[in-house]
């Protein structure tokens, strides 16, 4: 059929004509697509890493896998039950130029980028309340997720995907705790829901984790940190342990692992253990300098400035008897989209205690905010236990933790797609000059 010279395709120029049906048939391929998220972990009812303060509050049944319960309870009866999280996690984003088309269904595979979050935010402080644990200091590096772990790293490390446990399946996708799977020791994610026990050596520890729900969906990708920091114990109840007259007293617990490389903190198997070691800390006396440490804190948040801030201890004070170091074996778990809730039983000084750490990931899909695509939403946790045995052959302590990560991919508009309109325009333009 021919096309009348006064024909509006007639106008275009010719490459224009040409290159856009090349271009045309580019359409459909692999879609590009935005990722982002941020993550945090939860140590215990108190210590969230990281920092960022302040915390805040969130509802339950919210899509939030960073809202964590925080519960804890003396004889039973619970003195902190509440949902928090850091105002903000650590955060990154990447744009992938040939993203999986399933990256934005529901259930897709898919992998992230190494390293796709992180923070490098230097010295960080955060005062509690209510607690003998008054006031903490960081200086971490966090990033996730690391390439691969360091035994025997699975062939789809970094990769989300519904998942089933059989052994061999486990083998592929790392559910498992890294040793070879003909080895005695070798344990690995049985089921989907799963319970996992822990009884310290002294009996008067227990710790049960639970996984359940979430349809198999999850994977191993190990979050890393580095960095040190201190904690910082004061008010009456650390002053009555020694004489008044050396009132305040403060007692320093360093935490961390110190500087080098970046090392595996959760996520990166089943049962996968890392080791640590705590150098000692040391309780000093300031009756000289009260300051030390600023007016306590009222009991509801927020912290008011300056409240339960310790500044002077390395300088100043008496020194007065060393907290014995510690060394620990984590146990690290899977994510999931299911839930996940950490409880732990414990008999400390003849009181008996319970801490329990429970959250909730998902997997949604929504229109973006612009109506014109499909974004994909996703929420993973895993949880760990650390056992701890402070000084020489003390006893052990089992300690809890939890991690929550949030996931957002969001389709973009491709080169070729921005590239075709461009054309359209040229040619709209070429046509009303020729006119």
């Amino acid at each position: 059929m021919s096309i009348h010279r006064n024909h509006p395709r007639a106008r275009l120029a010719p490459w224009v004509i040409g290159l856009a049906a090349i271009l045309s048939g580019s359409l459909g391929h692999a879609q590009s697509v935005s990722m982002s998220g941020s993550y945090h972990e939860s140590n215990g009812v108190l210590l969230d890493l990281p920092f960022n303060p302040p915390k805040v509050t969130c509802l339950p049944g919210s899509n939030d896998a960073q809202c964590h319960l925080h519960r804890q309870g003396f004889f039973g009866s619970p003195i902190t039950n509440v949902r928090e999280k850091p105002q903000a996690g650590v955060p990154g984003s990447a744009f992938v130029a040939t993203a999986n088309p399933q990256a934005v269904v529901l259930g897709g595979a898919v992998t992230i980028p190494t390293g796709l979050m992180s923070q490098m935010a230097g010295p960080q402080n955060q005062q509690f309340i209510n607690n003998v644990v008054v006031y903490g200091e960081t200086n971490f590096t966090y990033q996730l997720p690391a390439a691969a772990r360091g035994k025997n790293p699975p062939a789809e490390t970094r990769q989300l995907a519904a998942r089933t446990f059989s052994p061999g399946n486990v083998l592929a996708h790392g559910q498992n705790n890294g040793l070879p799977i003909t080895s005695p020791g070798y344990v690995y994610r049985a089921n989907l829901n799963t319970t996992v026990s822990r009884t310290a050596a002294s009996g008067f520890e227990q710790l049960t984790m639970r996984y359940s729900g979430g349809n198999g969906y999850g994977g191993t990708m190990a979050a890393l940190i580095e960095g040190t920091g201190h904690l910082f114990l004061a008010g009456p109840g650390i002053d009555q342990i020694f004489p008044l007259s050396l009132a305040p007293v403060v007692g320093q617990v360093p935490i961390g692992t110190g500087p080098g490389n970046l090392r595996t903190q959760n996520g990166a198997g089943w049962d996968y253990t890392e080791m640590r070691v705590q150098p000692a800390g040391l309780f000093k006396a300031f009756p000289s300098a009260p300051s030390v440490v600023g007016p306590p804190c009222p009991a509801t948040p927020p912290p008011t400035p300056g409240c339960n801030v310790v500044s002077g201890f390395d300088t100043l004070g008496i020194p007065l008897v060393t907290l014995p170091g510690a060394t620990s074996t984590r146990h690290l778990f899977a994510w999931t989209t299911g839930t996940v809730s950490v409880v732990r039983t414990a008999i400390r000084q003849g009181i008996t205690q319970t801490v329990t750490l429970t959250a909730m990931g998902y997997d949604t899909t929504a229109l973006t905010s612009m109506g014109t695509a499909v974004q994909r939403n996703i929420g993973l946790v895993a949880g760990s236990y650390a056992l701890r045995t402070d000084g020489a052959g003390g006893p052990d302590q089992l300690n809890p933790q939890l991690i929550g990560l949030d996931l957002e991919f969001i389709p973009e508009p491709g080169s070729t797609v921005a590239l075709m309109s461009g054309l359209g325009l040229l040619g709209a333009l070429g046509a009303r000059r020729r006119r």
